[in-house]
């Protein structure tokens, strides 16, 4: 299974538990680093790939960090290349439910998102954050509404982690300024970009943010389905069909992202 990737590393694993393997894959140049999951856990495991991390651990390549939700707590653990073993983190109160999707990196930040809408639950939204150079958590509740979705961000301009929602064709960024929730961007897609003025859409997903470059999954109900990158500091954006004869749906993972603007390259998966 491919469970995530950064800075142009893949993570994988095979099997469940105890019984699971895990590799760090660098599809360059086609090496990879093996290792089991780390022992001590009794319930399923999400992971976060953390590359090149030079400010948290000069001689590491990468990191991952395994989480596990149980009991309404967090418990988790990290790896390094480095030592090449798994190093305990402190636990954290995360009330469930949390849904089963892996973490994502977000600058200095990885994150879990809770989607409480699965669950037919009215609880509030909430993103567990874990700042990857001082390694503490923190619970944090969103300021939209239970099903909205989105991805974090982190932007040194506006202090660090921001929040990008889709609301149909607005988008949104949040940021949090003394701990409250403030909107620096409120973009109405259609009115601001005319190539999607007359698409009938269905659905809007923010995926990932990479060097300000916002991807976005975005379909119709034709049904059409496209890929936009939008330049969060230039307002410019790119749609990218899906045409194969089956357009992918699902998963994605951002392998790589280099030169901001669109004379640039990414590899998507």
């Amino acid at each position: 299974m491919l469970r995530g990737c950064d800075g142009g590393l893949l993570l994988l694993s095979r099997g469940r538990f105890q019984w699971e393997h895990l590799a760090v894959y660098d599809p360059f140049a086609r090496t990879a680093v093996f290792f089991r999951a780390p022992g001590g856990f009794s319930w399923v495991l999400h992971y976060a790939l953390l590359a090149n991390d030079s400010d948290a651990d000069a001689d590491a390549s990468f990191r991952v960090v395994a989480v596990q939700f149980f009991n309404d707590r967090v418990e988790a653990a990290v790896f390094s290349s480095r030592t090449q073993d798994w190093s305990p983190l402190p636990s954290h109160s995360a009330r469930r439910p949390w849904n089963a999707r892996d973490g994502v990196r977000a600058g200095r930040f990885a994150y879990w998102q809770s989607n409480n809408l699965k669950y037919n639950n009215n609880d509030k939204e909430r993103v567990l954050v874990l700042d990857t150079i001082s390694m503490e958590w923190s619970l944090i509740q969103v300021p939209f509404p239970v099903g909205e979705p989105y991805c974090a961000t982190d932007m040194a301009e506006y202090g660090g982690l921001c929040l990008v929602v889709s609301k149909m064709s607005r988008l949104q960024l949040w940021v949090s300024i003394d701990g409250r929730w403030t909107m620096m961007k409120n973009v109405a897609l259609r009115k601001q970009f005319p190539v999607l003025m007359f698409t009938k859409m269905k659905g809007l997903r923010p995926l990932a943010v990479r060097d300000d470059l916002l991807f976005m999954e975005f379909w119709t109900f034709k049904p059409r389905h496209y890929l936009l990158l939008l330049n969060l500091k230039t307002m410019k954006l790119e749609m990218v069909k899906n045409d194969s004869s089956e357009p992918y749906r699902g998963f994605y993972c951002i392998l790589f992202a280099a030169d901001i603007g669109f004379g640039g390259q990414f590899i998507l998966l």
